[in-house]
């Protein structure tokens, strides 16, 4: 039986996403906690992962004869900034911290992630604002989890 390249795709897939799932077991969990605990969301994104696998492995929708490619010149050269912008961020986060680095980075992916319809330069700055706001007070207030204050600052 010859395996397609979507195929193999999924497979590949799935097996990270089973290591995924068991280096979850590795996170440590406070004996006395009584929440699900830190290991909760990487599970679900995990088993989430495996089920997207099943599903790209068992579709027989996509055609190899007809189907266009996946990433075009364009398309690496994009993945190639957001990749830049993702690594400039973790840097950015190590440096100086959640509340400096994250609305900057949202800055950098709006530009790259627009797909070349006009965004405006407030409505961006609204976005980059709101989304750091949003996932300070839902990290740092609602689950009480420290975020990174940077080494320049912290």
């Amino acid at each position: 039986m010859k395996l397609s390249k979507d195929k193999i795709v999924s497979l590949v897939f799935m097996a990270l996403s089973v290591v995924i799932l068991i280096l979850t077991q590795n996170v440590r969990v406070l004996p006395n906690l009584a929440e699900p605990g830190p290991r909760l969301f990487p599970q679900i994104a995990a088993i989430g992962m495996i089920l997207c696998g099943i599903g790209m492995f068992l579709d027989k929708g996509s055609s190899q004869a007809n189907a266009e490619a996946y990433l075009t010149g364009e398309g690496w050269k994009r993945f190639a900034v957001v990749f830049a912008v993702i690594a400039a961020y973790v840097l950015g986060l190590f440096l100086v911290g959640f509340l400096i680095a994250t609305p900057i980075a949202m800055l950098g992916f709006v530009a790259v992630l627009r797909s070349g319809k006009k965004v405006s330069v407030p409505a961006t700055v609204v976005i980059a604002v709101a989304t750091t706001v949003v996932l300070y007070f839902v990290f740092e207030k609602l689950f009480a989890i420290p975020l990174p204050p940077g080494k320049l600052f912290g």
